[in-house]
């Protein structure tokens, strides 16, 4: 810890990153003072307890550790329980963002707090997004032209008292370097948030000389951070146009490869499809289909929303 202090001292004009790291570190340690000398290992007899008074709060429909995206066939087959890293990947200008938005919406609706880290755009713009989705409004309506209509002032109102309510932590600084954001990421747990998202890969700074080592190191440091959290961290990912094959264009996980470590330290992976971006056929337009490509808790499946374009929304399918 000495040695930990004296590098901050002298650390004067360092790099950001350097800093950045090192409180890290710094941060980490003094997590686990408490538990040093300690024995690191967990006798099954204690494990095995533990897990039965978990199985007897389920039976007794107690408070657990699950949260819900909110999508009843997602739900179903994935478990959104303690410490998962979980990928949401697609193409550009798929709906990445308002599918992460529209489950943290649905989580904070059934009061369960969450913290979004937006890096790429602003505050003002997931607000927006988000009386959308809640007031029914076209989006549009509320970042363009004169504003909006006197039929939406109604669907406004509804919306932001609403919102107003929701325990929604949200952070739009951008650029920032892994080891703030696993920081930051700590103290939204310790805040009480339930669930993290992270929006997106492309926008975290990390260690590495190229992309590739770059992206698997920032995996890698939020797969850890997971652990430390034990609760679900949602990392946005984007998918190359240029991993397109021949006639496939619906996102496959072997399109991840090119985007570090991702195949390999995620628990679940959910590839974001929506055909009417390349079919351009009008019986597609409001079909999106969520590829629960990996599932190391359960097995994977394929999910049909609906996409509501002018809401930015997908929907449970009626």
């Amino acid at each position: 810890m000495e040695k930990r202090l004296s590098q901050l001292r002298n650390i004067g004009g360092g790099r950001i990153q350097d800093t950045s790291e090192l409180l890290d570190d710094l941060q980490r340690e003094i997590l686990l003072i408490d538990s040093r000398g300690r024995s690191k290992f967990h006798e099954l007899s204690t494990l095995v307890s533990d897990a039965i008074s978990r199985y007897r709060e389920m039976n007794r429909g107690e408070a657990t550790q699950q949260v819900y995206t909110g999508y009843n066939l997602i739900d179903e087959i994935v478990s959104f329980r303690g410490a998962r890293l979980v990928i949401i990947a697609a193409r550009p200008s798929v709906g990445k963002t308002a599918f992460a938005l529209n489950i943290a919406r649905n989580m904070v609706r059934d009061g369960n707090p969450v913290a979004f880290f937006e890096l790429e755009m602003g505050r003002d713009d997931i607000t927006d997004r988000l009386m959308a989705i809640e007031g029914d409004i076209n989006l549009l309506q509320l970042v363009y032209g004169a504003g909006p209509s006197p039929d939406s002032w109604r669907g406004i109102l509804q919306a932001g008292q609403n919102v107003y309510g929701w325990p929604m932590m949200i952070d739009d600084e951008g650029g920032l370097h892994v080891s703030e954001l696993k920081r930051r990421i700590r103290h939204a747990a310790k805040c009480g948030a339930k669930a993290i998202f992270v929006d997106q890969l492309s926008q975290i700074k990390g260690p590495g000389r190229g992309l590739y080592e770059q992206n698997t190191m920032i995996v890698q440091e939020l797969s850890r951070a997971k652990k430390e959290v034990n609760i679900p961290i949602f990392l946005l990912c984007q998918i190359s146009r240029k991993q397109e094959d021949g006639g496939n264009k619906a996102p496959a996980m072997y399109m991840l490869k090119n985007t570090g470590s991702i195949e390999e330290e995620a628990d679940i992976v959910m590839l974001i499809d929506r055909p009417y971006v390349y079919t351009r056929d009008e019986s597609d337009k409001y079909v999106a289909r969520i590829d629960v490509a990996k599932n190391r808790h359960g097995a994977p499946g394929l999910v049909e929303l609906q996409w509501v374009p002018s809401r930015a929304a997908f929907k449970n399918k009626i």
